[in-house]
């Protein structure tokens, strides 16, 4: 999961996402974007890993947080290889709050990679 987490802020760099991994550091400003990762359960030997990978934008504005979405679902909503792993943009959601000041919406991911079985190291 290390290489899929590097994969991610690699990505997010490069793209000029303001992003941090799973926390909100006070002295961070906005707009950012707090990433978490889940295991897919895969029921098969294929050697596949699959992770579904959110994205929280937090922002001043919906403005100025879909147009990070909008740029994003442009990079990856055809699905993208990178690093022998599959990015695909699944959907984004607003997510309502009660603050004025603060708006939220959650960016949705899959990604997929395949490792080969080295059956002469076994």
């Amino acid at each position: 999961m290390k290489d899929v987490l590097k994969l991610i802020s690699d990505e997010m760099e490069r793209l000029n996402i303001p992003y941090t991994f799973n926390g909100w550091d006070s002295e961070q400003e906005i707009p950012k974007f707090i990433g978490d990762i889940t295991e897919v359960k895969n029921p098969y030997e294929d050697g596949k890993n699959e992770y579904s990978f959110n994205l929280t934008g937090f922002g001043q504005t919906y403005d100025q947080l879909y147009s990070y979405a909008d740029a994003l679902k442009k990079e990856y909503k055809n699905s993208k290889l990178v690093d022998g792993m599959v990015i695909t943009y699944e959907n984004t959601d607003n997510i309502p709050n009660n603050s004025e000041d603060l708006k939220q919406i959650q960016i949705n991911f899959n990604i997929k990679n395949w490792r080969l079985w080295n059956y002469e190291s076994r």
